[in-house]
């Protein structure tokens, strides 16, 4: 009997850190000539796509396949090559759309596509952040977007 309870113990605690929600939360360090997204996560094993486009015209800004990207840090504009995944294999990002300076007096939407543990494989997922630029260029903070219509979620040209 007290083998049956410890199993099922065993089992409820597996299955809970298999289910738990991922979680994702962007702050962006900005520096002289450029900026660097500090990205805050739990249960995330991989960032799979990058997209940041105007809030108004829906311009995008730059888009990337990250390729289970894992590090905490990117710099705005450059490519992570060489790094290694949740499994140990060397990857490299790609580019689908070349980053553009971001104008001031202006918002912004962040889309980031990641790659979770769920049971009994793993699962993709998505998180949508807004900042805006100050009248000198200087980006402000990192809020939460929702986005219930996907369909506003411009694609690259």
């Amino acid at each position: 009997m007290r083998t049956q309870k410890a199993f099922s113990l065993a089992l409820m605690l597996i299955l809970s850190a298999c289910s738990s929600e991922p979680q994702a939360d962007v702050t962006i360090q900005q520096h002289e000539q450029a900026f660097d997204f500090q990205f805050h996560t739990h249960g995330i094993i991989g960032f799979m796509s990058l997209k940041l486009w105007s809030a108004d015209t829906k311009q995008i800004f730059w888009d990337v396949n990250l390729n289970y990207y894992n590090e905490h840090t990117l710099r705005y504009g450059q490519i992570p090559h060489a790094f290694t995944t949740f499994n140990g294999v060397q990857n490299e990002a790609s580019e689908n759309s070349p980053p553009l300076p971001l104008p001031p007096n202006q918002r912004f939407y962040l889309a980031i596509v990641t790659l979770h543990n769920a049971f009994p494989e793993p699962a993709t997922g998505a998180f949508w952040f807004s900042f805006a630029t100050d009248n000198v260029g200087r980006i402000g903070p990192v809020t939460r977007a929702d986005f219930k219509n996907i369909g506003d979620i411009p694609h690259a040209r």
